[in-house]
């Protein structure tokens, strides 16, 4: 008989958890459950407050559903990634482990840790055993003709589609129930790291309600998806990403859901747009996983440390706060500030205007931007900012802008969704609204509603101006 550790990381689940199923295979063999914190450590991630929470009461119900199906589980927090390496080492050789099985993360201090990790293990004979839980292909299968990691989207999405296409996936049960039968629960304590309460209306906590979100979602709004994902008054968005980002739901299983009744996905655009979501993901975290220069705030564009960001501290204070001038602008940051989440085209509205309005440096953005989200993924936040600066591999043209106002007229015409977070502006006529710059410094004193702190057309042609010559060390 052996004994196997399942070392839970981003991957808070029992279903489709390869790593988990394997360890379990044999119903022989002792399996045991830990989940370790580093809240140092997250510190330096910038992960937020919400996430911290999200993350804590996920960890609770897996415990249970561990308990359950008995297996021990077991939780320890540790104030660094050097005492990590010491207590998982200690661990396996307390309770006589002989094979560990997790899932990988491609960051790369965290890696970097897996092999100090996997080294010192493999000295006392005990085994690593990784997979790809998080993403829907191994990395190392999907590469271009020369052995490299894709760096265009769009080459790298035809390569995922042909995989999809003729891959059989198997979505791996959740174990069977072992005959040990445990007279205690693990307790998890609170974290030293603190934490703060989400929207759990929109959020609900555990496996079984993230199923039943994701099954709902492909039921009932996966088409409303399509056509109003954009309109962040219609609140036509999953919802789901928190929990990917943690590993509550795989990526499998949300593809095999979205296309359960199509026999062909590519036919259908109401299914395609949102599986074309998920291969975003899916990219990003493949370019971490082939760049780990990107884990270490810098772009493979050479020429981009060559920009010289003006990065006025008052003008990112006022984007923060939400206090820009720019009614949709405004409105995304005090959403952003408030849940911890916003949809993918107000993420693209103020982080444009950040960067090529503003001229502040992108990762200043990155890291507020981490700090709040409650579903902060490294990779797709990361990917996200070099894409809308337009400094990242596959990115947005650096030509092209989000104009505030027009973005404004386009998602929000009736400024439904900005006056549910600009209070001041409920009795405000929407045509001021659309035209800040005319119409609302005559009601200034009568709404205090900033008047907007720079003026896009001007701002942006500085930042074309920034970029032209920063591209000629290219």
């Amino acid at each position: 008989m052996n004994i196997h550790l399942m070392w839970f990381r981003s991957d808070l689940r029992l279903t489709d958890n390869e790593a988990l199923y394997t360890a379990c295979k044999n119903k022989k063999d002792t399996v045991l459950g830990i989940f370790t914190s580093v809240p140092k450590q997250w510190k330096k991630n910038n992960m937020s407050h919400k996430k911290a929470q999200f993350i804590y009461e996920h960890i609770c119900s897996l415990s249970k559903d561990m308990f359950k199906i008995g297996i021990m589980f077991y939780y320890y927090e540790v104030n660094s990634n050097s005492v990590l390496k010491k207590l998982i080492v200690k661990f396996c050789l307390k309770h006589k482990v002989n094979s560990v099985f997790y899932n990988y993360q491609y960051e790369y201090i965290e890696r970097k840790c897996d092999i100090d990790i996997e080294n010192k293990l493999n000295i006392n004979n005990i085994s690593m055993n990784g997979f790809h839980g998080s993403l829907l292909f191994n990395p190392k299968k999907i590469l271009t003709k020369v052995k490299n990691t894709y760096q265009v989207f769009h080459s790298f999405k035809k390569k995922i589609i042909s995989k999809l296409n003729v891959t059989k996936f198997f979505i791996f049960p959740k174990p069977s129930r072992k005959k040990l039968n445990l007279v205690y629960r693990c307790r998890v304590y609170s974290f030293k790291f603190p934490r703060e309460n989400f929207d759990k209306n929109v959020f609900p906590v555990g496996e079984k309600n993230a199923l039943f979100k994701l099954k709902q979602f492909c039921l009932q709004k996966i088409k409303k998806y399509f056509l109003y994902r954009d309109y962040p008054a219609l609140k036509s968005n999953s919802f789901l990403s928190p929990y990917l980002s943690i590993g509550v739901l795989s990526p499998k299983q949300c593809f095999l859901t979205s296309i359960e009744k199509e026999f062909d996905f590519l036919d259908n655009k109401f299914v395609f747009i949102w599986i074309n979501e998920l291969i975003w993901r899916e990219f990003f975290k493949h370019l971490l996983n082939g760049y780990p220069i990107l884990s270490k705030n810098k772009s493979l564009r050479k020429w981009e440390k060559k920009i010289v960001w003006k990065n006025n501290m008052h003008f990112f204070k006022m984007w923060k706060k939400g206090k820009t001038g720019y009614p949709i602008v405004d409105a995304g940051m005090k959403q952003l500030n408030k849940l911890g989440w916003i949809n993918n085209r107000l993420r693209m509205i103020t982080a444009n205007f950040l960067v090529k309005n503003l001229l502040v440096d992108w990762r200043l953005g990155e890291k507020y931007f981490m700090s709040k989200l409650i579903d902060g993924d490294f990779s797709s936040n990361n990917g996200g900012w070099q894409w809308i600066s337009s400094t990242g591999c596959d990115n947005v043209p650096y030509i092209r802008t989000f104009n505030p106002i027009d973005q404004c007229k386009k998602f929000d015409y009736l400024c439904k969704y900005i006056k549910s977070f600009l209070k001041e502006l409920i009795h405000v006529p929407i045509y001021c609204i659309h035209n800040p710059g005319s119409c609302m410094c005559i009601q200034k004193k009568i709404i205090r509603y900033p008047i907007f702190i720079v003026i896009h057309n001007i701002e942006y042609k500085k930042f074309l101006k920034l970029i032209t010559l920063a591209k000629e060390y290219e």
